[in-house]
């Protein structure tokens, strides 16, 4: 029996279930494709975005101790310098990064 000699109803079912079965599977690639983009996200939210508040604090740390420094050469009265080179070393300390596990 070729595709002619069906009756129609039959070829219809068919074309429904060809139909039935390519939406099937665009929605199994379709949820395969959002799972990987999941995984990349949380790969952005949880390493990258850490990693650039880390540089955030680095850079906002070495800014202030730019500042702390440049005061130091300006000021020429030790009393005046000196909060300035504890304000240098309070911000090493705070700027001392974890070493990886």
């Amino acid at each position: 029996m070729n595709f002619a000699q069906m009756r129609i109803s039959t070829r219809l079912y068919g074309g429904f279930l060809l139909t039935l079965a390519f939406l099937l599977v665009s929605t199994v690639f379709a949820l395969n494709r959002m799972v990987d983009i999941n995984q990349r996200m949380v790969e952005i939210i949880d390493v990258n975005n850490v990693e650039a508040d880390l540089l955030t604090v680095m850079q906002l740390s070495l800014q202030d101790r730019r500042i702390a420094a440049r005061n130091l050469i300006l000021l020429t009265d030790v009393a005046q310098m000196q909060p300035e080179a504890d304000r240098i070393l309070v911000q090493e300390k705070n700027t001392v990064m974890p070493r990886p596990s």
